[in-house]
């Protein structure tokens, strides 16, 4: 019997919400053969005891894991996931969000007759903390504001065919996050990128400070050295000087507002989010020797 489509998941130590997650994806109804791959980057948590027990109670779908502990990465335990698949089609699954019912049957459905799909992310339900939904969630595709200009979606959304993972040679090891890069190499090979918007997925977001800091920092980061390897494509963005320059002053002008006049955890978190990303922008023009991305 064919694999039509292989969910994959990546984990490192995501014991806190993995359950949640398996059980958003094994409650998918798909008249189709499909599996599911995880693979453990490393977990020093309960997350490859979790999978085994969510797999014991689902016998009747194909569930495996492999070992994905050799390199530290998302994008390292991604390849291992596609490598040990067997379905013509790959739809990824990030550890800490949840499927919304119907998902498979749309991502796999229209992997049937493209290449590249996106589906739609929702973040109102996984997200009512007091740091609330402190900053923009595409709610499917975005283009990037530098050359190629490409269409791209999030790792969490995607949905793609072997033949395009084959083509782009997978994740680049190279790049965390690991979603734009991809799209970029996708798009440079001929792929065009459809949104599935029966396809939703439930995004989490963080709601630890610190981790909210060093996840903008790290997007802003690699921003930044995307733009720097494909910059020979394109023109460079108008004005970035400017542009961060008067975002450091004014993210310089909201700390202070707040340390006088705290407005709640919602507003500490927005902050965090922008001090991380203005940091992870610095960072890049020091690292890569190339001007910002903010636009």
């Amino acid at each position: 019997m064919t694999v039509r489509a292989s969910v994959v998941i990546a984990c490192r130590n995501g014991a806190a919400y993995l359950e949640e997650t398996l059980e958003g994806v094994v409650s998918q109804a798909w008249t189709e053969p499909w599996e599911v791959v995880f693979a453990d980057n490393g977990s020093t948590d309960d997350s490859r005891a979790i999978f085994r027990q969510v797999a014991a109670r689902n016998p009747a779908i194909a569930m495996r894991s492999v070992d994905a502990s050799a390199r530290p990465g998302k994008s390292f335990a991604l390849n291992c996931a596609v490598a040990a698949s067997q379905g013509r089609s790959i739809i990824v699954c990030d550890a800490d969000d949840v499927p919304a019912p119907g998902w498979l049957a749309a991502m796999g459905g229209a992997l049937e007759t493209h290449d590249f799909v996106s589906a739609r992310a929702e973040a109102k339900e996984l997200n009512r903390s007091p740091c609330g939904i402190y900053r923009h969630v595409a709610e499917s595709t975005w283009v990037l504001g530098f050359a190629p200009y490409a269409l791209c979606t999030a790792g969490a959304t995607m949905g793609f065919s072997r033949a395009l993972f084959d083509a782009v040679g997978g994740f680049s090891t190279e790049v965390q996050p690991e979603d734009d890069d991809f799209c970029i190499r996708a798009h440079l090979a001929g792929y065009r990128l459809q949104t599935v918007p029966e396809a939703v997925v439930h995004y989490r977001l963080r709601t630890d400070l610190g981790s909210i800091y060093r996840q903008a920092f790290q997007y802003s980061l690699t921003h930044v050295q995307n733009a720097k390897r494909y910059r020979p494509l394109g023109p460079r963005p108008a004005r970035p000087w400017r542009i961060i320059s008067r975002e450091a002053y004014d993210v310089a002008r909201a700390l202070a507002k707040q340390q006088l006049r705290p407005k709640g955890p919602e507003t500490e978190a927005k902050l965090r989010w922008r001090l991380g990303w203005l940091a992870g922008q610095v960072a890049g023009i020091v690292r890569f020797r190339t001007p910002p991305t903010m636009a």
